[in-house]
Formats: C-alpha cells, sequence, structure tokens
C-alpha cells in the first residue's frame, strides 16, 4: 500500500446522531461551537423526535389521559439531529481530544447512552479514484464479517436494527437489500452476486443501484445508501460509509471501532485479487464467541488496545437477530434506476415483501400535526419595524420583564429552591429583551396577581407560566428582529396558560 493511501485510510470523518438534545437550544449551540469549531450541527429525520414542552424543557408524560388532556396546551419543539465532523488524522491527538470533547459535551446535555434510535457513522476515506480490486475486497470483507459488524454494532447494546427492521443498515446477504417497487414489480436495489461479477467501477456502480446516473441527477437519498457499508459516498467524496454501529459516548468505543473499520479498508489494498472468505450473515442468527472474530479478523493486523475494548464490546452486546423478511425501503420516493431488471432480478408475487417497522419525524408530523399547538404562532406585520403603540394605562415598561423575573425567584425561596432553577439553556434574561406591548389588553397587576395566587403549585407549573410569559414578552430575538408581536395572540396565549394550569391541578401528578 502506498503512503498516499496509508494517508487516506488514517483520515476519517463521523457522524453522530443524538436523541434528547434540544438541537435549537441557543446555550447548546454556542457551547458546541466553542468546543468543536469545525464541527456541524444537522437535522436527521430518522432520530428526530416531536417533544412537548414547557419553558423549551422537553417532558414526559406518564399517562395517556394526561397526554390527552395537556398537549393542546404545549409547545411542541424537535429533539435530536446529527454531528458532523471534519476529516480528521486519527493519528493525531487532535482526533482523540476532539472525540472526547463529544461525548463530554452530549452527557453534559443529558443525551442519553440507551436510546434505541440513534447511530454512529465512519466514514473512511478512499478517494474518488479507489481502485476496483478494493472496492471488491472491502465488500467481500463485509460479507465475511457481516455478523461481526451487527454485533459489535451494539456497542454494548442490542443493535439498534431490531427496533427498525435494520432498514437504515440492511445486510447484503440473504433476503437483505432494500426493495422497491417498479410498476407491480417487487426488485431488491440490487442482487450483491451481480457486484463481483463487474469488470470496471462504472460497472459496478451500474450494478449497485444504477448509483453512476443518480449522483450525475443530484440525487442525494438513494436506496443504496442504506446498507450496513454504503458504497455511494465513493462517487460523491470518495470515502467508503460503517453504519451498524448504535450512537456511544464511550470515547473507547468510538476509537475501537473506527480503527476496526480502517484496519478493513486497509487490508483490502493489499492484494489486487479479490479475497475470499466464509461468509457470515446476520441472518444465520448464531452466537459466536470472541475467539473466533478473533481468529478470522488475524488479516486485520489489529493493536492490542483496540482488540481489548472491541472484545469489551462484543461481550456486552447481544447477538442481533435477524428476520430475512424483504422490506420495502423506507424512503417515500426513491429514485429508480434505469433498466432495474438488468441490475437485479424480480420478486416473484409470492414472495412477500413487507414494510419496516420504524418511525421518523415525518411520521410523527403526519400523526400528530393536528395537536401541534396553533396559539404560538406570530402573525406577520407589513411594516415590523414601527412598534403598535399600546392603549395609555396599559403595560410599556422595559422593566416589567425583570418584576416578573423576580416574582418567579421569591417563588422558588419560598419553596426551598434554587432562584436560578429557572434559567434554562434557552432562555434570556427579561432585562435584557425590548418589551413591545406584549400584555396589551391585561394590567401590570392583574398579571403579577394571577403569578403570585400560583406560588403554590407545583413547579412544573411555574415552568409553564415562565415559558408562556417568555413567548409573550420577546418571543424569540430572531422574531423580534422580523415581526411585531399580535396583540390578539397574547390574548389566546394567556387563555391558553389559564386552561393549562386549571388541567394541570385536576390532572395533579400525572406528569414528570
Amino acid at each position: 500500500m502506498t503512503l498516499e493511501a496509508k494517508e487516506l485510510i488514517n483520515s476519517v470523518g463521523i457522524e453522530m446522531e443524538f436523541m434528547t438534545i434540544n438541537r435549537d437550544s441557543r446555550k447548546f449551540r454556542t457551547d458546541f461551537k466553542e468546543t468543536l469549531m469545525d464541527y456541524k450541527l444537522d437535522h436527521d429525520a430518522s432520530c428526530e423526535t416531536l417533544a412537548p414542552t414547557l419553558a423549551n424543557f422537553p417532558i414526559k408524560f406518564t399517562n395517556k389521559k394526561a397526554e390527552k388532556k395537556l398537549s393542546p396546551f404545549l409547545n411542541t419543539i424537535i429533539i435530536g439531529g446529527e454531528i458532523i465532523s471534519p476529516i480528521r488524522n486519527t493519528l493525531s491527538p487532535l482526533w482523540m481530544t476532539e472525540i472526547h470533547q463529544l461525548c463530554d459535551l452530549l452527557k453534559e446535555y443529558g443525551e442519553q447512552e440507551t436510546t434505541i434510535k440513534d447511530s454512529f457513522h465512519v466514514h473512511v476515506n478512499l478517494s474518488r479514484e479507489v481502485p476496483l480490486f478494493v472496492i471488491k475486497n472491502i465488500l467481500s470483507f463485509t460479507l465475511a464479517y457481516e455478523a461481526f459488524l451487527y454485533k459489535l454494532g451494539g456497542m454494548g447494546r442490542i443493535n439498534r436494527g431490531i427496533e427498525n427492521s435494520f432498514i437504515f443498515e440492511r445486510p447484503y446477504l440473504f433476503n437483505g437489500p432494500p426493495v422497491i417497487r417498479v410498476g407491480n414489480t417487487n426488485y431488491p436495489i440490487f442482487k450483491t452476486e451481480n457486484l463481483f461479477k463487474a469488470e470496471s467501477k462504472e460497472q459496478f456502480f451500474i450494478y449497485y443501484g444504477d448509483s453512476g446516473r443518480l449522483v450525475e441527477n443530484g440525487n442525494k437519498y438513494v436506496v443504496q445508501r442504506y446498507m450496513n457499508v454504503n458504497f455511494f459516498p465513493i462517487l460523491t467524496q470518495g470515502s467508503i460509509e460503517f453504519r451498524t454501529a448504535n450512537k456511544t459516548l464511550n470515547p473507547q468505543y468510538i476509537i475501537a471501532w473506527t480503527n476496526f473499520c480502517k484496519a478493513i479498508v486497509a487490508t483490502s489494498f493489499k492484494s489486487d485479487t479479490p479475497s475470499q472468505h466464509r461468509f457470515r450473515a446476520l441472518a444465520e442468527n448464531k452466537d459466536i464467541p470472541f475467539d473466533t472474530f478473533f481468529d478470522e479478523t488475524r488479516i486485520l493486523q489489529l493493536d492490542d488496545d483496540t482488540l481489548n475494548v472491541l472484545q469489551e464490546i462484543w461481550q456486552l452486546s447481544p447477538t442481533p437477530q435477524f428476520d430475512n423478511i424483504w422490506r420495502y425501503t423506507h424512503l417515500r420516493k426513491p429514485p429508480i434506476p434505469r433498466n432495474i431488471s438488468e441490475i437485479s432480478e424480480a420478486l416473484g408475487k409470492e414472495i412477500a415483501v413487507e414494510k419496516s417497522n420504524h418511525e421518523d419525524i415525518h411520521d410523527q408530523e403526519e400523526e400528530r400535526g393536528e395537536r401541534r399547538p396553533r396559539f404560538i404562532q406570530v402573525a406577520q406585520r407589513e411594516n415590523p419595524a414601527v412598534p403598535e403603540i399600546p392603549p395609555p394605562n396599559r403595560i410599556r415598561d422595559v422593566n416589567f420583564g425583570e418584576q416578573i423575573n423576580q416574582e418567579f425567584q421569591r417563588i422558588a425561596l419560598r419553596q426551598g429552591m434554587d432562584p436560578q432553577s429557572f434559567t434554562h439553556a434557552n432562555s434570556i434574561p427579561f432585562e435584557q429583551i425590548p418589551i413591545m406591548s406584549p400584555f396589551i389588553n391585561f394590567s401590570r397587576q392583574e398579571i403579577l396577581v394571577k403569578i403570585t395566587k400560583l406560588q403554590d403549585n407545583r413547579i412544573i407549573v411555574m415552568y409553564a407560566i415562565q415559558g408562556f410569559i417568555s413567548e409573550l414578552i420577546f418571543n424569540t430575538p430572531e422574531m423580534l428582529e422580523n415581526e411585531i408581536l399580535n396583540p390578539e395572540m397574547n390574548r389566546l396565549r394567556i387563555r391558553r396558560l389559564y386552561e393549562f394550569i386549571r388541567e394541570t391541578e385536576r390532572l395533579n401528578g400525572n406528569i414528570e
């Protein structure tokens, strides 16, 4: 292997999904940029979730009655997302440091290790000019280690594919490749055996779901991306993607797994004759001792530290069970390859194909869309730069927000709580926000009295009050730049707030 190839393989990019953090939190974004300045925050529908919130705090309902009664009064945000690293040299101390910082940051903001929808992907660089024999060698290792990849991919837990029919990380062997429907006929996106028959890279990627044409057409979300090892990025960015790993917050697991992926790629450069290995299909559903893994991966020449960590992951991760059922792709409008009958082989009408058992943000939005609150919307004005003049004797006091804040602090002290417990990552001090006639039909005394009377209620109610008043006073800084707060909407919000409080009192103990 050339020095250039070694340098390429040692440069990787990672994608870390997360599920429980508000990606749009101002404080999280600030800390993220300060800690991982070259990294990117992005969305990912597969791990995002609609979450009801109080004062921007995601909450979990403990029974359906409370959820049904209270959800209409709550704001809904999207939590979860993806962190994308820049390309880094894994031999550099900087990379090691950043991996620890990434894990620490996610843990600091409450990300849970045991979430079941999110993953950790590794891109190993190869260049777009990688020879065909290397691609075939990687494919051969992929099939030989298929069961290994999914077991280690558990990262100390059951592989997330159990929950979603492996739809984002399908195996290559048996009934693994995702299925598309063309007319009245079902086709796997490719036939794995054909990939080995390719006599050129161009032909390989024709067999690989007509990838070359899809790249030329600008298609990004293609069916063949969602395999345990994804060859599609070779055409777009010169890398190969390993997708079987669960999200983990253990930096040693991340480093060991990355070393394992790199070793597969590095070994694939060593012979221009495609390697022949015994294929171990996920569909065999067999418990495999670590000694077998150790023996069959000797060729990779993994270092002792990496092997020790991989052994720990192996022992902690249950053997995943694959149902070996053909599954339709989760993509709603998958791009269709040309001449699919030449790329794949039609499934007979007697062969069952099922949908995957997965839920993403799009499914949630469709299911819950009618329940999302409409009262938090702010109407657009033709001339947002001109504030609305309030009626006489109504609030136009830049200090009023601070008064409300102080009242919350007094309530907290009376309840033996930390006054700062009302300050959230998304919060901005009231005194820093210009008051733009929010409570246009409510007097100062009316509002303060209402708040004061609630001093003995549960803390969750106070969070709710703070959250609604925060929206009423400033909504968000971005909206203040472009919009004038709508008095009619404010009145509706206040009514909804009081309704929410009454329902909370009746359902005391049903939310946490």
